[in-house]
């Protein structure tokens, strides 16, 4: 990551990690008083772990405890972001590496992980569809 290697050298700006980042995690914040819940309190699923994804959780985790990301599920192309997985991941995603099942697709994953959202930041093409948008 550039913005990591050269933010305390230079002034730089992420578009995907901190703008997309901080509107998103603002309307995950404004909804706390629809759910009843703090934000600290739910579960999310992101469909897309590049620097978005994990941008918007590590804004939901900034000084957070290893158990509290542990509300947190990443999926990229491949599957849900996995200790299984360690080795072939990016070092962005490896904070969110959580001892986690394989399933066979995204409804199937809404239909065992209850979570508070599921949140869409990935380029896969017909990624969301009907079923999946009202688990």
């Amino acid at each position: 990551h550039l913005l990591r290697k050269y933010q305390n050298k230079l002034c730089t700006f992420n578009d995907d990690t901190q703008d997309t980042a901080s509107a998103v995690f603002g309307g995950l914040l404004a909804a706390e008083p629809l759910s009843g819940k703090s934000i600290s309190e739910q579960n999310f699923i992101f469909l897309g772990a590049g620097t978005a994804g994990t941008g918007i959780a590590d804004l939901r985790e900034t000084g957070k405890t290893v158990e509290s990301r542990k509300q947190i599920k990443l999926a990229d192309s491949r599957s849900l972001i996995a200790e299984s997985r360690m080795e072939s991941l990016q070092p962005h995603k490896l904070p969110y590496a959580h001892d986690a099942p394989e399933y066979p697709n995204l409804v199937e994953t809404l239909d065992r992980i209850k979570t508070m959202a599921l949140i869409g930041v990935c380029t896969i093409a017909k990624a969301f569809n009907e079923m999946g948008a009202r688990k």
